[in-house]
């Protein structure tokens, strides 16, 4: 056999394993979703209910009515055929939509758990430790939690490492695609600017120029096109009001929520910064933190889900805190 096919299908059969991890993972993720989530009982899911009116055409207030990915996508789906279910299953108009989210927020974990895996090799970590890389992932509070219930969760860590991984490849097309789509599943997507800015691109300043129209389109819809007079996050009132938001989060319900974001992998994760374990590029985008932690101050609720968006950053830097906590300093 030739190098360039032993190659190949070196490479096939990677993708192969890391597929099967991915779509096994998800779909316990999106399954558990479908079967507990309770409309009465969302269990820290609000937003879900709110996204479930939007599935259902109707008008809701507030910033979420602005992250019309997935409940858009979910709306289009086809009706499933009843047969597909259970004999004793009661089809309702409720349970059609868990499904058809579930469908949804399926894929788009299944392809954040295949671009997350090829990201962290492209930080020169191992095969195996980008395995287990997406596999912390996958078990984090925040995905098991919210990834497969009627929520966005799962579409804004897509484009969120989907923009990464662009970053990494430095392809500008796909970074502005990635970007421009990621702002209507979630605002979120806003912290690619400082990452671009904190990149290793050397045309990072162009990267940046390139991601102006899609900021344009998506203010234009969000503030002349599709307006909410009850818009709260930009009123005057709320932004003084962050003083006692931020007193709340001394409370250690709160401060629990916060850690419960990454859990223990705080340690090698803290442990690599001391040390400067980790390449410069995941190191630079550790200021992710502060941006995220200020969007903690300024909402002061969903403390762990809102830190979790860090995760590109996190999961690395606690695989290469990991790798030199065991003393390794060759890749395995």
């Amino acid at each position: 056999m030739h190098l360039k096919n032993i190659i190949e299908s070196r490479h096939s059969l990677i993708f192969r394993i890391v597929l099967i991890i991915s779509l096994t993972t998800s779909y316990a993720i999106s399954y558990t979703g479908i079967q507990f989530f309770v409309e009465s009982e969302p269990g820290g899911n609000y937003d879900a209910i709110t996204y479930l009116s939007m599935y259902n055409s109707k008008i809701v207030h507030g910033h979420w009515r602005y992250r019309l990915l997935t409940p858009s996508l979910a709306r289009v789906l086809p009706d499933l055929p009843s047969s597909l279910f259970n004999d004793s299953r009661v089809i309702t108009d409720f349970w059609i939509a868990k499904v058809k989210f579930g469908i949804i927020n399926f894929l788009f974990l299944s392809t954040t758990g295949i671009l997350l895996f090829y990201f962290l090799l492209s930080l020169d970590l191992s095969f195996y430790e980008s395995l287990i890389g997406i596999l912390l992932f996958y078990t984090a509070r925040p995905v098991i939690q919210s990834a497969g219930a009627p929520m966005v969760e799962a579409s804004a860590y897509f484009f969120l490492i989907l923009c990464l991984y662009a970053i990494r490849l430095k392809n500008l097309l796909l970074l502005t695609l990635g970007f421009s789509i990621g702002l209507f599943a979630k605002e979120t997507t806003f912290l690619i600017l400082p990452v671009v800015f904190f990149s290793e691109l050397k045309n990072r300043i162009k990267a940046i120029f390139l991601l102006f129209p899609g900021i344009a389109i998506y203010l234009i819809f969000r503030f002349y096109i599709h307006p909410d007079s009850q818009e709260n996050y930009f009123h005057l009132k709320y932004i003084l009001s962050a003083g006692p938001r931020l007193c709340s989060l001394i409370r250690f319900n709160k401060a629990v929520d916060l850690f419960s974001s990454f859990g223990l992998l705080w340690i090698p994760v803290i442990y690599a910064l001391i040390n400067r374990k980790g390449p410069t590029q995941i190191l630079r985008w550790s200021y992710l933190f502060l941006f995220l932690l200020g969007m903690i101050f300024l909402l002061g609720f969903n403390l762990g889900r809102i830190l979790f968006y860090a995760f590109p950053v996190v999961i690395p830097l606690a695989l290469y805190g990991m790798r030199s906590m065991l003393g390794k300093t060759a890749k395995n």
